[in-house]
C-alpha cells in the first residue's frame, strides 16, 4: 500500500496552505497550479475548463505551452475519463468496452485521479488520434488527471502531463487529498466574492470585524446572537479557537460551545458553509433591512 514520507507531508501541508492562501477567483486556479506542481513535478501542468455543450476545452491556467491546441479539441472523445463522464455528449470511445473493464477491475472512480495507463493499454493509447495530434508533438506519454467541479454544461480538470516517467500511487494518493482541498479553495473563493459584491454591506461587515454594527433585526433574522457573530467572522478568519478566545476574551471552552451553536442554528457543518449560507440568506431576505 503506498504511504507518504514525513518529507511528503510537510510538502503537502506547505502546498494546502499555499492553496488557502488565495481567496481571488481570477488567480486562484494559477496558485493552484504553481502550488501543486511543487508536490506531483510534471512537464505540463493544467486547470482546464470542458464546455460540455460544445465538447471545447479552455485552458485556465498552465505552467508551460503545448502545441497542438486545436489537436487537443477535435479529439477530445479519445481521452478515457472524459469519454465515460459524458457519454451520449461525445463521440464514444474506442475502446470503451476495455476502459469501463479496467475500471471495475482497478477499483477505480471517475472523480478521484486516474491515469491514462489506467484505463488503456501503452499499445491502445498510442493508436488513438489524440495521442498522435497532441500527446506525441508536446512530448507527452503519460497522464494523471482528476475532474475538480461537474455543473450540468461545464467541467473543471486538473491534470499533470509528462514523457518519460509514469506517475506513482504515492503521486495519486497526493492529489486525491489535494483534490478535497482545492474544491474547497474553490468553494472559498466563491463566498468571499459574493461577500464582496454584496451591496447592503453585511458581508463587508463581518469580514472586517465589524459585526457590532449589523442592524440587531439581521441578527434575528439569522437567529444568532451578536457575540455568536463575532466567532463567526473570526472563525472565517482562520483564527483557532484558542485565538478567538484570547481576541475576544473568554473561555475556550465558551468559544467551542459558541460554534457548535452557530453551526447547530444554521444548519452547516463548517465554517466556508456558515458564510455562504448567510450571504444566500440575505440575498433572499434583504428586504428585512429595508
Amino acid at each position: 500500500m503506498e504511504h507518504l514520507t514525513q518529507r511528503d507531508i510537510k510538502a503537502l501541508n506547505d502546498c494546502i496552505r499555499k492553496i488557502y492562501s488565495d481567496l481571488e477567483m481570477q488567480s486562484l486556479p494559477t496558485t493552484i497550479i504553481s502550488a501543486t506542481s511543487k508536490v506531483i513535478p510534471s512537464d505540463i501542468a493544467a486547470i482546464q475548463d470542458l464546455d460540455t455543450r460544445k465538447g471545447a476545452v479552455t485552458t485556465v491556467s498552465i505552467n508551460a505551452q503545448f502545441e497542438a491546441v486545436d489537436a487537443l479539441n477535435r479529439y477530445i472523445y479519445d481521452h478515457p475519463t472524459l469519454s465515460l463522464l459524458f457519454i451520449g455528449k461525445v463521440k464514444p470511445h474506442p475502446f470503451r468496452d476495455d476502459i469501463e473493464r479496467a475500471l471495475l477491475r482497478n477499483r477505480l472512480q471517475l472523480n478521484e485521479a486516474n491515469k491514462i495507463s489506467d484505463m488503456l493499454t501503452n499499445s491502445q493509447f498510442r493508436s488513438l488520434a489524440l495521442f498522435n495530434e497532441w500527446h506525441r508533438p508536446n512530448g507527452i506519454e503519460y497522464q494523471l488527471g482528476m475532474p475538480l467541479l461537474h455543473s450540468k454544461d461545464f467541467l473543471t480538470g486538473i491534470s499533470f502531463n509528462r514523457g518519460k516517467v509514469d506517475f506513482s500511487e504515492e503521486e495519486r494518493l497526493i492529489l486525491n487529498i489535494l483534490g478535497h482541498h482545492i474544491r474547497q479553495a474553490f468553494k472559498n473563493a466563491e463566498v468571499i466574492g459574493r461577500i464582496r459584491e454584496d451591496k447592503t454591506g453585511i458581508g463587508t461587515m463581518l469580514m472586517d470585524g465589524k459585526a457590532k454594527d449589523l442592524p440587531i433585526e439581521y441578527m434575528k433574522f439569522l437567529g444568532i446572537t451578536l457575540r455568536e457573530a463575532e466567532i463567526l467572522y473570526w472563525t472565517a478568519q482562520g483564527k483557532t479557537n484558542a485565538e478567538i478566545s484570547i481576541i475576544l476574551n473568554i473561555s475556550l471552552n465558551t468559544v467551542k460551545t459558541h460554534l457548535a451553536h452557530i453551526y447547530q442554528k444554521l444548519g452547516v457543518e463548517n465554517r466556508v458553509a456558515a458564510a455562504r449560507l448567510v450571504i444566500e440568506k440575505e440575498a433572499h431576505h434583504g428586504n428585512i433591512l429595508a
